[in-house]
């Protein structure tokens, strides 16, 4: 009898610590959405860069040029970069804030274990690799 009970509660220790068992399913979808999210905020970091070499690309053209012609149309195209900075910080803003609320939902929900974060991060690369490029 105390071996059936012992036995009942390890049972019932070792079900409530793995309550959810991870699919191969949900960790393919879950590592393919962050994988998007990855790649997007990827691609915007390569804007940004773009961006911000376009801006001192034309910083220098107006700095340095002769033709007075010239340097109105610099100024005025590098008028439209500065612009679009603040837009560009929106958005990456907005990019970060998804990313941490996503993770935080899972880390909170679904993948509240280390060794499942891991099986996580595994999903996610392999997504990341095939679809991003």
């Amino acid at each position: 009898m105390r071996l059936f009970v012992l036995l009942l509660a390890v049972t019932g220790m070792l079900s409530s610590c793995n309550g959810h068992k991870i699919t191969d399913e949900t960790l393919k979808v879950d590592g393919a959405y962050l994988a998007t999210l990855q790649c997007e905020a990827k691609k915007l970091q390569e804007e940004r860069f773009k961006l911000a070499q376009d801006i001192r690309e034309l910083e220098d053209s107006v700095m340095y040029s002769l033709d007075s012609i010239a340097k109105l149309g610099f100024q005025a195209k590098l008028d439209q970069l500065v612009a679009s900075k603040e837009d560009m910080h929106s958005r990456t803003k907005a990019m970060a804030d998804s990313i941490t609320h996503v993770l935080n939902g899972f880390y909170e929900g679904t993948y509240k274990d280390t060794a499942d974060r891991r099986l996580l991060d595994v999903a996610l690369s392999a997504a990341y690799q095939s679809n991003c490029k």
